[in-house]
């Protein structure tokens, strides 16, 4: 792959409960075929996939890395630089939506730089058998400020590719100063909230 220097690297992480699909996304996106028999992951890797947007070219180093609890320390290593991170869980799956908070709050805890989150609702496939209502995992997106979509690594492989090129034109639109502060606006504003209730009723 050639690279010069007007090109940008973006770091994007999934994260998430094992058996949501995660490898298979990032796959099928760089056109691997989809595996039925996944296998959980144990270990973090990544793949590269170019994007071109608006005549510059942005390198997406896309991570995939283990879901088990017996891996999670190591895991929160490879979340450190990430400037894009994306919650996925499958929509047949309700322990694994319900899980996205504490992923959520495990990267809050690693990562330092600028960052904002995604969420995917995968196997879309299965739409007909989901378990997870659509309309709580749009709201749990909101609350984290997080753009949401749901996909399919096994019918619709562009699903995931454009959110993809989504979330990095919402990154390079926000200012590098903001960034960070994106993530916090709806829980800062929900911690005012609750302060004003406190002082009307006290």
């Amino acid at each position: 792959m050639s690279q010069n220097k007007d090109d940008e690297e973006i770091k994007i992480v999934l994260i998430g409960e094992s058996g949501v699909g995660k490898t298979n996304l990032i796959n099928t996106s760089v056109g691997l075929d989809f595996n039925i028999q996944e296998n959980s992951t144990v270990n973090s890797s990544f793949v590269i996939k170019e994007y071109y947007i608006n005549d510059k070219k942005y390198i997406a180093n896309l991570w995939d890395t283990a879901g088990q609890e017996a891996y999670k320390g190591i895991t929160q290593l490879f979340f450190r630089g990430a400037e894009i991170i994306l919650l996925v869980y499958d929509i047949c799956v309700p322990e694994s939506f319900e899980s996205l908070n504490e992923w959520y709050e495990l990267s809050e805890s690693t990562i330092n730089n600028e960052h904002i989150y995604g969420v995917i609702g995968n196997k879309n496939d299965l739409y007909l058998d989901s378990k997870v209502d659509e309309g709580k995992a749009k709201e749990f997106a909101e609350a984290k400020n997080a753009l949401f979509k749901l996909a399919s690594a096994k019918d619709n492989p562009s699903d995931f590719i454009d959110f993809v090129e989504e979330l990095i034109i919402k990154y390079k639109n926000i200012k590098k100063t903001q960034r960070r502060q994106s993530i916090k606006i709806t829980k800062n504003n929900n911690i005012k909230s609750n302060q004003e209730k406190k002082k009307c009723c006290n």
